[in-house]
């Protein structure tokens, strides 16, 4: 009886490397926005009772533009709270993020870039700043390649990255 051919094809199509760096282009693209409003309660008995609670809400919204090549995502988040056994008992944290991917119509590449700031009262420093970018270009069909560069922690730290996967079979 055997596996149809249909089912042979999608294993085959599942193990190209020309198709896992095509699918890595889209993955965790959005459309549209979301707002979510969370809560949470935690209770923590050991050799002393400790108490917390958190409120958060979040929202985000993604679409595309210049005749969809260019994806834009853009979130934040507002969160209030409660630690008994911390040292600053009330904290207060917020963070905006937003990332862009560049989708050229040359399947080979794409850019994602991206920059966050979050103000948390409970951390130090207490405000953050991240920005990010890194390109995909893929070679040869076993040849993928990928470089990138950060900076972090309010311009102290700097992050170069380079590199690449060849598969062999």
């Amino acid at each position: 009886m055997g596996a149809p051919d249909k089912i042979l094809e999608l294993i085959y199509i599942g193990q190209s490397q020309r198709f896992a760096f095509e699918r890595n282009r889209y993955n965790n693209l959005a459309f549209g926005w979301e707002a979510q409003v969370r809560a949470g309660l935690a209770v923590d008995i050991n050799t002393s009772t400790d108490f917390g609670f958190n409120v958060q809400a979040i929202g985000e919204f993604a679409g595309f533009l210049m005749e969809n090549l260019l994806h834009y995502n853009l979130n934040g988040q507002v969160a209030f709270g409660y630690d008994s056994d911390a040292l600053n008992k009330i904290g207060l944290s917020i963070g905006v993020l937003g990332k862009a991917t560049y989708l050229p119509d040359d399947p080979q590449w794409w850019a994602t870039g991206s920059a966050e700031v979050t103000f948390n009262t409970r951390a130090n420093p207490i405000l953050d700043i991240e920005i990010l970018g890194t390109g995909f270009y893929q070679l040869e069909p076993n040849l993928t390649l990928y470089a990138g560069v950060g900076i972090t922690s309010l311009f102290t730290d700097y992050t170069i990255r380079a590199g690449g996967n060849y598969r062999v079979w």
